[in-house]
């Protein structure tokens, strides 16, 4: 067989969840595999020893989808913004994005999320090595996160508190009273 008889043999025509097993059981540092009906879930030990969930699911015949749900505190929201917002900046995010949503019980949640296109098919090994790229950021992520939040005030101090950098980035020089009417809007609410 040649090379390219051989490649052609290896791509994955069609892709079901269960073709997806064995690559994401090949990614280092992931456990406890499973599947339901519509997704694989996997876990995945970050550097402070805290076990997360990932999820793959086909978003539609042409991509599949990784992504870690962050559950995180509720008065937080402009910390959480900020920090997606810079890690989906930084050179280092690579096939990665963040944004915020919301997780089970509609508490607030950070998201982690990467998409691999399957158009003209995939191997194994591309499968997997996006999985380990994913997972590999998980530990980074959490570091511009975390940093946020030591960084930024909670959204109540934010709005009870003078002059802070950021509430006075978002005026644009405007004054302070806008930026705290935009965060009262953000926020849904006045300070109390």
């Amino acid at each position: 067989m040649s090379a390219a008889a051989t490649r052609e043999a290896q791509v994955l025509k069609s892709r079901t969840l269960a073709q997806l097993i064995p690559s994401v059981k090949a990614v280092p540092g992931v456990s406890d595999v499973s599947r339901d009906t519509d997704s694989i879930r996997f876990k995945y030990r970050d550097k402070d020893g805290d076990l997360l969930t990932v999820a793959v699911m086909e978003v539609d015949k042409q991509r599949i989808v990784a992504l870690l749900i962050l559950q995180v505190p509720g008065n937080n929201m402009i910390a959480n913004l900020a920090s997606a917002n810079e890690w989906n900046g930084e050179s280092f995010s690579h096939g990665t994005f963040s944004y915020c949503g919301t997780g089970s019980d509609d508490k607030q949640a950070l998201v982690l999320e990467s998409h691999l296109l399957l158009t003209g098919g995939v191997t194994e090994e591309n499968i997997r090595d996006w999985l380990e790229n994913f997972t590999t950021r998980i530990n980074r992520w959490e570091e511009v996160v975390t940093a946020k939040w030591r960084q930024i005030p909670t959204d109540t101090d934010l709005l009870k508190n003078g002059s802070h950098p950021l509430r006075d980035a978002l005026a644009g020089g405007f004054g302070k009273g806008i930026a705290q009417g935009i965060l009262e809007t953000i926020l849904g609410g006045g300070s109390s």
